[in-house]
């Protein structure tokens, strides 16, 4: 005899053996717990609910989203700004008093908080009511691995879940201050064979858009792609290859709905990864065996993961919350926990080392213990970001993205600092890092360490590798029919070395170097003047540069114009009266036409214009007076308020070269080779 159940966290309907009924088990859709009793059929209509779907038989294939409710949000447009260009008015808003702006004010936020607050179906009540601990829930349960089967024939063998995930585990202190340096490469290790020199076709792949390639290590020689589907709604796969053989050794269905983002295990055979949109559970995928291994929560329901990789066939690493939790696989059980990493982090190439930090204090540690092996040299910067890092494949060098434009790059036998190497990148926004020797790839952009700039950025590149297996680049692109290969490039090539060594030589100058000293000239009124001045001077140094004579001089003008012209608005003013809020009376003003011609120019040395940008500030279309009456004055004001925002944004370009007499920016958009 069998049971129909449904789970009430996904709605999803199936049959488990009658001995299960009143007990807890486990929904092989979604793998949350609720207690297994018979659902009472409904009846269909005609324009109801998606959820109220037939029952489907034991043996069914997998969920693809459709019978999840929905969570939509109308959105209305009201903008009417070709109305107003029509006839040529601009509006403004003149409040009646202040208590009419907290008493809108107040009626909007509670209206989304309440909005917000109540509860969308019934899976919205079940996860408010979940345990809040890190991990999964710690009550007993009965796992009916008898009672499903998985759409490809394999009975699901998921262990049930241990009672506490951080029993045993040690808790480390967060790091203070400097530690002497102990640490020592961690190279990969080496390949067993030579790889193919071919593109791989990707099979069954001309609908599908390529979203992630995963890298084994060298010696496993595999590859898995995530790529998704849009035909019916999103449905992602991981393929698996050899990088030997330049053949497919298996697919997976990773599931319906949304997107999945992936970590590989050294192996090739370990897929953990999270779905798009979901912030707090992890998924273990073994691909030899195409099955699932099990799904948890390693920082609780209302933990947000960061980070997370697999560093052998039985251990992973996760990050969220300042807390770094390495995990025995497939147990999910914490073997020590430890406090405050916030920012980046990355795993050696041999598996046997992680780097953390963020701002200028970055620190290596021992994966199997957790112990600290030394904090990385300062890279000299104030602006940093907790970025993306990589490691050279034979983990003497590490690079990590320390600003939007900067990496910067470390020897790992000495912890000393080699360097920033600047310039803008193209890519994905989390885009690997593939450090090879003096060079290193940020999406399709190459950075140098003679030069200093990233200095090639590749056309139609793809999706690129996370590591560099055999010391090429590799990546998954399309062909003109439509269909993925995966493709492995000698990069950087002849051409781009000769290039490098002409700018390194001085064959190119740069215009401006970085790191050189400044000197302000602003124009405009005080109040101008003294904003940039105070927003810009720090903007600077914190990018290096230094204030004082002898380099360049970066010069800032806004100038006032009045065309003569009349511009007319619309003045609509708001009161308070005995019957509530209303809008008074509308009138029409004149008012003369003004701009603001804002300029800035850097000078070198010698007093050639090196970089210059222009631009226009107009009267701002709309505005709140409250009180102030004196229209002009404040439109005026707004307008010096808007040019001195974009002044302190000012960027010195520092990647501009005087190539073939003329000045140049960097880098060039070049064609793949």
């Amino acid at each position: 005899m069998s049971l129909s159940v449904t789970c009430p966290h996904c709605r999803d309907r199936f049959r488990v053996a009658d001995k299960f009924e009143g007990k807890k088990i486990r929904c092989e859709e979604c793998d949350e717990f609720f207690v297994a009793k018979e659902a009472i059929p409904k009846p269909r209509v005609i324009g109801g609910d998606e959820d109220d779907e037939p029952l489907r038989a034991p043996k069914r294939a997998k969920a693809d989203g459709r019978n999840r409710p929905s969570r939509r949000r109308d959105e209305e447009d009201e903008d009417d700004d070709d109305k107003k260009a029509a006839a040529k008015k601009q509006t403004l808003y003149i409040a009646g008093g202040i208590g009419v702006a907290v008493l809108v004010g107040i009626a909007i936020l509670g209206l989304i908080f309440v909005s917000r607050g109540k509860p969308n179906k019934l899976e919205d009540v079940a996860q408010q009511s979940a345990p809040t601990t890190p991990g999964r829930s710690t009550d007993a349960v009965t796992r009916p691995t008898d009672a499903v089967t998985r759409p490809n024939g394999i009975p699901s063998t998921t262990p049930p879940p241990p009672a506490k995930e951080f029993d045993g585990a040690r808790t480390l202190s967060p790091p203070t201050g400097d530690a002497p340096w102990m640490a020592k490469p961690d190279p990969a290790p080496a390949q067993m064979g030579a790889f193919v020199n071919q593109p791989i076709p990707i099979a069954n792949s001309n609908k599908a858009t390529a979203r992630q390639l995963l890298m084994s290590a060298p010696n496993a020689a595999k590859a898995v792609l995530l790529s998704d589907t849009q035909s019916g709604g999103v449905t992602t796969y991981a393929t698996s290859l050899d990088l030997m053989t330049g053949k497919e050794s298996g697919i997976s269905n990773l599931g319906s709905g949304t997107r999945f983002e992936g970590a590989l295990s050294p192996d090739g055979q370990l897929l953990l990864g999270k779905q798009s949109g979901e912030k707090s559970r992890l998924t273990l995928w073994n691909l030899k065996e195409n099955r699932k291994l099990g799904t948890w929560t390693p920082y609780g329901a209302n933990g947000s993961i960061q980070n997370f990789f697999l560093v052998g066939a039985d251990r992973a690493i996760t990050q969220a919350s300042g807390k770094i939790v390495l995990w025995k696989l497939p147990e999910f059980q914490a073997v020590y926990v430890s406090e405050g990493h916030s920012g980046t982090l990355q795993i050696s190439p041999g598996g046997k080392q992680f780097l953390t930090g963020s701002g200028n204090s970055y620190d290596l540690y021992e994966v199997a213990t957790g112990e600290r092996l030394g904090r990385f040299e300062s890279c000299g910067l104030l602006n940093t970001i907790p970025g993306r890092a990589g490691f050279s494949q034979d983990g003497k060098k590490v690079v990590v993205m320390s600003t939007w434009e900067t990496l910067s790059r470390w020897s790992v036998e000495t912890g000393k600092w080699e360097g920033n190497s600047s310039g803008s990148y193209s890519g994905y926004p989390h885009s690997p890092i593939v450090v090879l020797g003096a060079y290193a790839m940020l999406g399709s952009t190459l950075y140098d360490w003679k030069s200093k700039v990233a200095f090639w950025t590749f056309q139609n590149f793809g999706t690129p590798g996370t590591l560099s297996p055999d010391g090429r680049i590799w990546s998954v692109e399309k062909t003109l029919s439509e269909k993925l290969t995966l493709q492995a490039r000698n990069l950087p090539d002849s051409a781009a070395i000769e290039f490098t060594d002409k700018l390194a030589g001085g064959a190119y100058p740069r215009t401006i170097e970085p790191g050189c000293a400044f000197q302000l000239q602003i124009s405009g009124t005080p109040s101008f003047i003294e904003k940039v001045t105070a927003g810009l001077t720090p903007k600077l140094e914190q990018n290096g540069f230094k204030s004082g004579p002898g380099g360049i001089t970066v010069t800032i003008t806004g100038a006032l114009r009045t065309t003569g012209k009349q511009v007319d608005y619309t003045l609509s003013s708001f009161r308070v009266g005995g019957s509530g809020i209303g809008t008074g009376p509308k009138e029409t003003i004149r008012l003369p036409e003004q701009f603001i011609d804002f300029t800035a120019n850097v000078s070198d040395a010698r007093g050639n214009v090196v970089s210059k940008q222009q631009q226009v500030f107009g009267l701002p279309e709309s505005m709140d007076f409250g009180q102030n009456k004196d229209y002009q004055a404040r439109l005026t004001e707004q307008m010096w308020q808007n040019a001195a925002a974009s002044a302190v944004g000012f960027r010195v370009p520092t990647n501009q070269f005087l190539i073939d007499g003329k000045v140049t920016p960097l880098p060039l958009s070049m064609k793949l080779p």
